[in-house]
């Protein structure tokens, strides 16, 4: 659809660019971008993937059963148990990326508080990673003095 609007788009160089009123309505080409503009973007957000975070995960859960289980609601992109880099062990927690908005809620509504490999899992939507400039220190001050 928003392909559609680009097309038509290149039809509207001939109307004025700040427009006039017509029957009470602004209406030029200016007015015209800005709402196909809302639509495209609208469309946009509709397809666009969105990031769950999955919580309180059995350690016998890993990427393949994760996904299968959010397949269950729609279209996975990613999914990623999040393990310990030393001892390789599930650290409980992962996230899940799915093909489109509409399916992320669907998934939140379903699966939050279910069972998942024995366990209740918790899932919401992921938020982005704090940026921290302690170097990895895990809280603790990095000036010794």
């Amino acid at each position: 659809m928003c392909d559609t609007m680009h097309r038509i788009r290149k039809h509207l160089i001939g109307l004025p660019r700040q427009g006039h009123f017509l029957g009470g309505f602004l209406f030029g080409r200016d007015l015209i971008y800005l709402v196909l503009g809302a639509l495209c973007t609208a469309e946009k957000k509709e397809t666009e993937t969105m990031k769950l975070y999955v919580g309180n995960l059995s350690y016998d859960t890993n990427d393949d059963s994760l996904r299968q289980a959010f397949s269950a609601v729609g279209p996975v992109a990613t999914a990623d148990v999040i393990t310990d880099r030393d001892t390789g062990r599930s650290r409980g927690f992962g996230f899940v990326e799915m093909a489109n908005t509409a399916d992320a809620q669907k998934a939140i509504e379903e699966l939050n508080d279910k069972p998942l490999d024995g366990r209740n899992v918790t899932v919401a939507e992921a938020r982005p990673r704090r940026d921290s400039d302690n170097g990895g220190s895990r809280g603790r001050s990095s000036n010794r003095w």
